[in-house]
């Protein structure tokens, strides 16, 4: 039979970064940019749903069921961790699998030392911006675990799933997960303004709300580091500028948006090999 579990050691043995399943084809890894076919036969949807009902979160079972998509980590012992993503396509279930890096890379493997030497914990909005499959994520835990091993800092996380796992060192950090730990991040958000936090980092698709509550918060002191996907500075506050229109209406959105300005500490934006921090 085959398992989830022999097909992701199967993948983690050639290296791949990811594994797709997908009904009416055998199971597929991208190794080294490239997705091919691994040494199964082709899969048959009930194949994919059992695979997904092993690894499923019990939190996550009930909406699930309702929407028939989602996001979650997993772990398989002596295996490793992983993101799932969950999704309908011509009316079968298909899963693509993140396989994740247990170990945070330091930020001198990521050469990111003048971005780190540039940031300062003090109170606004920093955004970390590229495309997906960028390394924005990998980049932002790197430099968050340099503050994590030298500040005595409290750092929180809101994370959609949480991907890299941090350990206490210098710092006191904890990690939110939407829909485990919190019912939402906007709430988490929120929260962090009354639980004593130096460092709020946000990880999650960035709406109207976020971006309101991730404004409060660096109103009321704190330093936000979030993920957005997009591009340049002015990309970047163009997207944001639109989200709050829609969300506001025009005039209210303008106030709002002068106040996320004087907020923006800069902005990093991730590509692979080349990483810059815009002031």
């Amino acid at each position: 039979m085959i398992t989830i579990e022999k097909i992701l050691e199967s993948a983690q043995a050639k290296s791949a970064t990811d594994v797709h399943l997908m009904a009416g084809v055998p199971p597929k890894a991208r190794i080294d940019g490239t997705i091919y076919n691994l040494d199964y036969p082709k899969l048959l949807s009930e194949n994919i749903e059992k695979m997904i009902d092993a690894i499923l979160p019990e939190q996550q079972r009930n909406t699930y069921g309702k929407k028939e998509n989602a996001v979650f980590t997993f772990s398989i012992a002596n295996r490793g961790r992983y993101r799932a993503n969950v999704y309908r396509a011509a009316g079968n279930i298909n899963c693509s699998i993140r396989i994740l890096s247990e170990k945070i890379p330091d930020i001198s493997e990521l050469q990111l030392e003048d971005i780190y030497h540039q940031m300062k914990v003090k109170p606004g909005i920093t955004i970390v911006s590229g495309k997906a499959g960028s390394g924005k994520t990998t980049a932002l835990a790197s430099l968050m675990n340099g503050w994590n091993e030298s500040r005595k800092i409290h750092i929180m996380t809101v994370e959609n799933p949480i991907e890299y796992k941090y350990q206490q060192a210098e710092a006191m950090i904890h990690q939110k997960e939407v829909g485990i730990d919190v019912l939402s991040a906007t709430e988490a958000i929120l929260q962090a303004v009354r639980e004593d936090v130096d460092v709020l980092i946000v990880r999650t698709k960035v709406d109207a709300d976020i971006i309101n509550a991730m404004i409060t918060a660096a109103q009321a002191g704190i330093c936000v580091y979030a993920e957005m996907n997009g591009g340049d500075e002015t990309t970047v506050k163009e997207n944001i500028g639109l989200l709050l229109d829609e969300y506001m209406g025009s005039n209210a959105a303008i106030t709002r948006k002068k106040q996320f300005d004087s907020l923006l500490h800069g902005i990093i934006m991730v590509s692979k090999g080349n990483t810059t921090y815009c002031i």
